[in-house]
Formats: C-alpha cells, sequence, structure tokens
C-alpha cells in the first residue's frame, strides 16, 4: 500500500509557466532540415492509397487537434486517437483495425507509449511507409521509421497541410464502413430478459441530441458500446489509456458542476458501479441530473472471461456478482432508478429521464458477452 500527501498550497497556488512555455512553442520556428523532412512526408502521404494516420491524445485536443483533424479531412480518412486502453484495438476504429497492416503510409505522432506497440513491425503498414512526428526526448522506437523529425505537433501539422497537394492517391474503399453487426456474434438473446449491448447503443444513438455528452466507464460491456456509438458527433468521455473503471458517474457529477446545459448520458457496467454509486446522493444534493444506464451482468466481465479462456467453466473463481437491483440503490441515495429488461422499455425510460432534473439510473440486465476486441 502507498499513501501520496500533495500540499495544500501547492494545490491551491497559481501559475504562469505553463503559459509561458506555450507562447514560446508557437513563437519557435522549423528547421530548414525539419521542414525538408515533412515536405517529403507530405509528397508521401499524397502518394498512399492506404493512408493511416495515428495520433496520442495530446495532439488531438485543442489548436493541434483542429489541425490533425483538417490533415487527415484532406486525406479522406479519419485519425487514429489512441486514448482507450486497448491501444490500437479500439473499438471505436473497428472498422479499420483489421487493416492496419495493409497501410500502405503511417503517419504517427507522439507514439512513445504502450498503445502503439512501439510502432510494432506487425501492427501498422507491414510492407509501407512509417512517418513518425515526435516531441524532444521521447524515446526511440524499436522500429525504425522511413521518415522521422522531433519537432512541435502544431506546426509540423501546419507545414504538412500546406505543402500538400489538392489531390490525393486514396483508395475508394479505404475509409469504407464495415457492419457492426457481424461484430455482434449473435446479438439476439435466447434469454429475453438480457439484451445485447449493441441494442442498448442503438438506443443510446436514437435518443442523442447534438449538445448530449456521452461519458463511457471500462470494462467489456462499455466496449461494446464504444463499438456501438463509435460515429456520433457528441463530445464524448472516456476512461483513458491506463483503462482504470469506475469514474463515470464523479465524471458526470464535473460535468454538471462546470455548467454544462445539455444533457448528460452515463454509461457503465455493474462492476464499475459499485466503486462510485454513492455519489448519486452527492448529485441528488447539488441538483445535477444526468442518465446513467449500468449494463448488469452480474460480474466482474473481463477477469470473468480471462478465467474462462483460461481455466475453463469450472474454475472461474471469484468474479460473479448478485443481480443487484442498482436502480433501486440510485433511488435511495436521492435520484431516480428504473429496471427495464427490453429495448422499447429502455427506449422510454431514457426519453422519460433525459429530460428529467435529477439523476437517474436505469438498471439493464445484459449478455454476459465478452468484448468485441476479441473479434475484430
Amino acid at each position: 500500500p502507498v499513501h501520496v500527501t500533495l500540499p495544500a498550497d501547492t494545490l491551491m497556488a497559481s501559475s504562469t509557466v505553463l503559459q509561458r512555455i506555450q507562447i514560446e512553442a508557437l513563437a519557435e520556428n522549423l528547421t530548414t532540415q525539419q521542414r525538408s523532412t515533412l515536405t517529403r512526408m507530405a509528397t508521401a502521404l499524397a502518394e498512399a492509397e492506404r493512408p493511416v494516420v495515428i495520433a496520442r491524445p495530446s495532439a488531438a485536443r485543442g489548436e493541434a487537434g483542429m489541425l490533425l483533424r483538417e490533415l487527415t479531412s484532406r486525406l479522406g480518412i479519419e485519425p487514429v486517437v489512441t486514448e482507450c486502453p486497448r491501444g490500437l484495438s479500439d473499438l471505436k476504429y473497428a472498422e479499420i483495425i483489421k487493416r492496419y497492416p495493409e497501410s500502405d503510409c503511417a503517419l504517427v505522432i507522439g507514439p512513445a507509449d504502450f498503445s502503439v506497440g512501439f510502432l510494432n513491425e506487425n501492427a501498422i503498414a507491414t510492407a509501407g511507409r512509417v512517418l513518425l512526428i515526435d516531441d524532444d526526448g521521447d524515446p526511440e522506437p524499436s522500429r525504425k521509421p522511413n521518415l522521422s523529425v522531433a519537432a512541435p505537433v502544431g506546426m509540423s501539422l501546419v507545414h504538412l497541410i500546406e505543402r500538400l497537394p489538392g489531390s490525393t492517391s486514396i483508395e475508394s474503399t479505404w475509409a469504407a464502413q464495415w457492419p457492426i453487426e457481424a461484430l455482434a456474434n449473435g446479438s439476439t438473446s435466447s434469454e429475453p430478459l438480457e439484451l445485447h449491448p449493441l441494442q442498448i447503443a442503438a438506443a443510446i444513438h436514437e435518443a442523442l441530441q447534438p449538445e448530449d455528452i456521452v461519458i463511457l466507464d471500462g470494462g467489456e460491456f462499455c466496449q461494446w458500446i464504444r463499438l456501438g456509438l463509435r460515429d456520433i458527433p457528441n463530445r464524448v468521455f472516456w476512461n483513458g489509456k491506463l483503462g482504470a473503471i469506475g469514474g463515470a458517474i464523479p465524471m458526470a457529477i464535473g460535468v454538471g458542476a462546470a455548467g454544462h446545459e445539455g444533457r448528460v448520458i452515463v454509461v457503465l457496467g455493474d462492476g464499475s458501479a459499485g466503486y462510485h454509486l454513492s455519489e448519486f446522493e452527492t448529485a441528488s444534493r447539488y441538483g445535477l441530473p444526468f442518465t446513467a444506464i449500468v449494463g448488469n451482468d452480474a460480474r466482474w466481465a473481463a477477469e470473468w472471461h480471462q478465467q474462462l479462456a483460461r481455466y475453463g467453466n469450472d474454475r472461474a473463481f471469484e468474479t460473479t456478482l448478485l443481480p443487484a437491483r442498482y436502480d433501486r440503490a440510485a433511488a435511495g441515495f436521492g435520484g431516480a432508478g428504473m429496471h427495464v429488461t427490453d429495448a422499447i422499455a429502455l427506449a422510454y425510460s431514457l426519453s422519460a429521464s433525459l429530460p428529467a432534473a435529477q439523476p437517474t439510473l436505469i438498471n439493464v440486465p445484459v449478455l454476459p458477452i465478452r468484448s468485441p476486441a476479441v473479434l475484430v
């Protein structure tokens, strides 16, 4: 056990150092060598028939994020942002996961972490070219890129956009979507009181409005939701690259406390709900509404599936839970609770809860199925 204490005066102090660093970084100029390498990268991207662009989360936020999306829009693709604990296997990019090796040109921005496999030979562009943009100080990748430059991400993206020609060579089928039904692996339940996670994702998709925020927790169930909602334009909060679970309800409270006026939809599993369900009392006390959907398969699904896969059905140990009524617990904490067992009731509950002025929990029994990440 480790206890970490941060001094209150340090936490409460203000600083202008970060702002100065950002201003100084924007004032820098690219060197002649950096410009030359980036120009060659732009040419390679323009000539690519099957390009892919992979970026760490910091390169997909703020001004850099807008530039990243402008670049990929010019290429006719979407960027792969490694914000998920499954790294390049993030189900948001289900259509392209199997085709990473087929890429003939991969632009990788700041990959110095486990989520890109340090440019593993078999991960991306197996027979193609790898272009690397890194900041100074990042470790050397295990795979030597064809072109690499150590330069600020924002300025590098500006230079690439300026040097990219008006037309590119991308294949018309490269960005084509693959139907998610192929991954459902039998979405019709033999148990009428259990929904497939994709049915829940479909109900959320149907109910979404432009200003809604979606907050996803971790776990097998939420990987399915990630897949089913991968194309929504709404702002989505995720549990981050390290994969910690249980933070979705506090995040929803934070969104409300920050003054977001739109609706907030939270999706979490029953294992995740066990961490901070009592915060429904906080949300009720402060009048911060959100709708939480708990996919209840009565188990720690990730661990349960791993035990079955490794040791067999008779060796699953301490990974099951009671089919608890989390909706009743939420009501006891001052919120509202609903229990639904079919898609029609779920759609009705969403339409009733989302305009409500109090936090609401919808308890939904779901099929105990493994994450679709093992199917792609």
